[in-house]
């Protein structure tokens, strides 16, 4: 089978029971009853099989839930995936009565675990093509109205794509769903909420030195085409609540480059905005109506009457920046990516921005690990570094006491301690897998739950693993027809549960899902087409959860906590080990602080530290350590830089200056550097240490001290250099002073010297001749 994409396999059907077995009853079953399985189903399952020549993939189905009296088109493109031409005849859709009304049903058809019985052709398309290995060709099937009559009001119907050779074989075949409903909207539909992280990934170039490769990385993170955009653009009209990690609004400071400067000047983000009646830069398309078709895309101008925070599906935005932040002219990329990145998120509604603590800490790990107390508090309560933007005013927005932890098993002793982790705004809400509370029936329809731990009252808000993971793997590129349908198929199934009263359904895609805004925006529209489904913020949900129920007295009693069905999380990088290390490098840094006031990456290189306790490190353990080896050679950098000039010093006089020369090689000035001098006998004595020193940029300074001579003879002078703290800088440096003291003999000996150079003078002027009187005349 050739495929796109296809949801999270399960091996066993509803009851427990393999699927493998209930298709092998099923048969029996039908072959007693004198149906006979057509002999092409066992053709159609091999034609799946991974040496399929052409691989199949759809654009579009339209529209997304078929109605009676409908025409239905499907548009996709077959790709010959062989390493030799192919010749297409047709491409053919066939379908069964058959509801695929349980997630476990949907799984095993999408899977290709399933075969129709009884198919019945409902479209054919003649393409009479010639594909060269690596070519592709467009198709639309398209399924006459009156075509499909299943004899139920709702469900999801199996469809099997076929593409035939001009022999007659099947060079490939797919399987995605069409919902069908014919029966008037409900009144009570699946409520749906998207709870979507906005975090930075594990990207160690995000913290390298500044140039075009960390430009790019950060582009990547917030640029137009990141994940955090396409998020916000293409769910803004759908009521999403976005998880924030404050750090995406501030790009860290590089690791690797001590000189590097953050601006000094920031620029306030307004946080009232007035709808400004401009025509978007970049939207994604309008939201279809239940009969509209996926594929149109114009895009609709502001009212400008409409309100600029209005939620749901009349939520209006903008994308230019200059409506909110006027940029200095010479503004670097990242900065223009990243106002237009908080312009967006300005323009969500508090409720629906959810805050995490700084650098999204690992709460998992901290937690497993029994981290100290003080260290924890520390992290979480961490603040965000300077920038050009002013993203605090953006930051004070929304909810603040949120955490997403990433567990395989949950128990209450670890929702006690993480709900007893100390910081500036405690937790009191986790977003955690549904299935870690669920009902054991699987028809406890609520996805919160209020539990009372040893500190307090705690809500869990539960996601839907397999509906998040289908849509954590939704493709980047067009072809998202197939998951889309997917999607409408198993919150169609999660409807049929009790239809009424079908409850809610949170959808929480992973860290970093990369997806693409044109694919976000379709799926949104899709579900909205959806009658049986409606889209709320997630406070919704909460408040509901809360308003219905009291909390839980029962925290530690058997079962009510489970492990997760999703795939176990990827282990923390962080051990105790490392985090002693991190810590070392967090407390020299602060030392250096004393020296470089100035030197602005020094506090900047905290938040860099607080990042390596990030959940996003679980994507890349491997790189976890390369910030961390940047910055510790920068330490060693900014401690080798300052050194003592060796020299050898005459010191003739009883009292007075001996003058030290301190080199300064690093890029930015040093100041408040203490140099202390200790004498290594008794022959000198200092009388005052130096005053701090001030030095400029890879320049030197002369240092003078005062001392005082005991006795003649060498002194080795122990000079080190240190912060106000007590950090040494350099490495311990001796002097050498001759030291010659100066007596009262040496005033006889310079008044002897004089009384020479006086009794040599008079001498030499007594021994001139007298001058001849000139004679006059006679």
């Amino acid at each position: 089978m050739t495929r796109s994409r296809s949801l999270p396999r399960s091996r066993n059907g509803p009851f427990g029971i393999p699927i493998c077995a209930v298709t092998v009853l099923l048969s029996l079953v039908l072959t007693i009853a004198g149906v006979a399985p057509m002999a092409s189903s066992a053709n159609l399952v091999q034609a799946q099989a991974s040496g399929s020549p052409v691989q199949i993939t759809f654009d579009q189905v339209s529209p997304a839930v078929a109605k009676p009296g409908q025409t239905v088109s499907l548009v996709g493109s077959v790709e010959n995936v062989s390493s030799s031409f192919v010749t297409l005849e047709s491409a053919q859709v066939s379908t069964q009565d058959l509801a695929l009304d349980t997630p476990e049903a949907l799984e095993a058809w999408l899977d290709g675990d399933q075969a129709l019985i009884a198919p019945e052709e409902v479209g054919r398309r003649a393409l009479s093509q010639r594909l060269m290995p690596g070519q592709s060709a467009e198709f639309t099937l398209t399924i006459p109205a009156g075509s499909i009559s299943p004899p139920f009001s709702f469900a999801s119907l199996p469809l099997l794509i076929d593409i035939t050779a001009d022999d007659g074989t099947i060079l490939g075949s797919t399987h995605t769903i069409l919902p069908w409903y014919a029966a008037s909207p409900p009144a009570t539909p699946l409520q749906l909420s998207w709870v979507v992280p906005l975090t930075v990934p594990p990207e160690p170039f995000l913290t390298s030195t500044p140039g075009p490769m960390r430009t790019d990385a950060w582009l990547d993170v917030v640029g137009q085409n990141s994940p955090a955009r396409a998020w916000l653009d293409g769910l803004r009209r759908y009521n999403p609540t976005f998880v924030v990690d404050p750090a995406l609004l501030v790009p860290s400071a590089s690791a690797a480059d001590i000189s590097a400067a953050a601006p000094t000047e920031q620029i306030p983000l307004p946080t009232a905005i007035e709808p400004t009646g401009t025509e978007p830069t970049a939207t994604e398309p309008t939201p279809a109506e239940p009969s509209a078709s996926l594929s149109a895309s114009p895009t609709q101008a502001p009212s400008p009457t409409q309100a600029p925070l209005a939620t749901g599906d009349e939520q209006n935005t903008t994308d230019d920046p200059e409506d909110l932040v006027e940029l200095p002219e010479d503004s670097t990329p990242i900065q223009e990516a990243e106002a237009r990145l908080q312009n967006r998120l300005a323009r969500v509604p508090s409720e629906q921005v959810w805050w995490l603590p700084v650098a999204d800490p690992d709460l998992a790990a901290l937690v497993d690990l029994d981290v100290d107390a003080q260290v924890v508090e520390d992290v979480l309560s961490a603040d965000l570094p300077p920038s050009v933007l002013e993203a605090d005013s953006l930051v004070d927005r929304g909810r603040h006491d949120v955490g997403w932890p990433l567990w395989s098993q949950i128990d209450a002793a670890k929702l006690d301690a993480v709900h007893g982790l100390e910081s500036d705004v405690p937790l009191s809400t986790l977003v955690v897998p549904r299935s870690t509370f669920a009902d054991a029936s699987g028809l406890d329809r609520q996805p919160t739950t209020r539990r009372t731990t040893t500190t307090g009252e705690l809500t869990l808000l539960g996601y839907d693993e397999r509906l998040s993971d289908l849509v954590s793997t939704m493709p980047t590129s067009s072809a998202d027809a197939e998951h889309i349908q997917a999607v409408l198929g198993y919150t169609l199934a999660r409807y049929q549960r009790t239809p009424a009263d079908p409850g809610s359904v949170v959808v929480a895609p992973g860290r970093g899902t990369p997806i693409e805004a044109d694919t976000v925006s379709d799926l949104g529209a899709a579900l909205r087409s959806a009658p049986w489904v409606t889209q709320v913020p997630a406070a919704t949900l909460i408040d509901d959860a809360s308003s219905a129920s009291s909390p839980s007295t029962s925290n530690d009693a058997e079962g009510t906590l489970t492990t997760t069905t999703s795939p176990s999380p990827a282990p923390s990088p962080l051990s105790l080990v490392d985090i002693d290390r991190i810590e070392g490098v967090r407390d020299t840094l602060s030392q250096l602080s004393g020296i470089l006031p100035n030197a602005v990456a020094v506090q900047r290189w905290q938040p860099v530290l607080n990042g390596l306790y990030s959940t996003r490190w679980r994507g890349n353990p491997d790189e976890w350590v390369v910030p961390l080896a940047e910055l510790e050679s920068q330490v060693k950098i900014v401690i080798d830089g300052v050194h003592i000039n060796p020299t050898t010093v005459n010191f003739l006089a009883q009292e007075g200056l001996i003058q030290i020369t301190i080199v300064n090689d690093l890029p930015v000035a040093v100041q408040d550097l203490q140099l202390t001098l200790t004498p290594g006998n008794g022959r000198l004595r200092i009388i005052d240490q130096p005053t701090p020193i001030n030095i400029g940029a890879q320049s030197r300074a002369n240092v003078q001290f005062r001392a005082r001579a005991v006795a003649a003879g060498e002194v080795p002078v122990r000079a080190t250099l240190s912060t106000p703290s007590g950090l040494m800088i350099g490495e311990i440096q001796e002097v050498e002073v001759q030291v010659r003291p100066t007596g009262i003999w040496i005033y006889w000996v310079l008044g002897g010297v004089a009384g020479v150079i006086l009794i040599l003078g008079l001498t030499r002027a007594l021994r001139r001749p007298a001058a001849t009187a000139e004679q006059g005349p006679a």
